[in-house]
């Protein structure tokens, strides 16, 4: 009898303890609160860099924050992901010099622009003295198709540790179709890869 209530005991006791135990979850969403991210601290902290001259035609890839901010308004989004035109441009900053830009073409909602519309919405956001080197998509999953570029300019302005392990001034264009069209267009520092 002895041993029964000291099993139950020792029972009750784990149960408490596992009832009173903190929500890892509730703690990783606090922990977010109070631990910025690397991008949100040097926004903070780091001033932009002096040359601040714009990198393309309508300010896209390799150009600063306050040049995007400048051309396309108030970010909607944060000092690390940018959301600009009713989410349909997503910038993500490095550095503040725009790494990753997305041309979401769902997300405004009337009729998809056609592919020579999408190419030459690109061309105006990616770097003006950029020159394509190769271009190429899987072939049984036409979905994605990728076009290496390399520039000198980017070279020059962003930071190496952008490109991680590419070579530096290359960069690349990810488009992702469905049966209507390009549904995404990814500008981003460094070589692409077919996922």
């Amino acid at each position: 009898m002895g041993k029964l209530k000291i099993t139950a005991a020792a029972f009750m006791i784990l149960l408490g303890m596992a009832a009173c135990s903190p929500d890892k979850e509730k703690m990783v969403n606090e922990g977010d609160k109070n631990n910025p991210s690397v991008e949100k601290i040097k926004a903070k902290s780091e001033e932009e860099p002096k040359n601040n001259k714009q990198l393309t035609e309508k300010g896209g890839l390799g150009d600063t924050r306050k040049t995007l901010e400048k051309i396309y308004g108030e970010n909607k989004g944060d000092v690390e992901i940018a959301r600009f035109q009713d989410d349909f441009l997503i910038v993500t900053f490095e550095d503040h010099r725009a790494v990753n830009v997305q041309l979401q073409y769902e997300a405004k909602g009337d009729e998809r622009p056609s592919e020579e519309e999408v190419l030459s919405d690109i061309k105006e956001r990616i770097p003006k003295d950029a020159l394509e080197v190769d271009r190429y998509k899987e072939e049984k999953d036409s979905i994605q198709e990728i076009i290496e570029y390399e520039s000198d300019l980017l070279k020059e302005e962003a930071s190496e540790y952008s490109f991680r392990d590419d070579e530096a001034g290359t960069f690349s264009v990810t488009l992702e179709r469905d049966d209507q069209g390009i549904v995404l267009a990814t500008l981003a520092l460094g070589r692409g890869s077919i996922e």
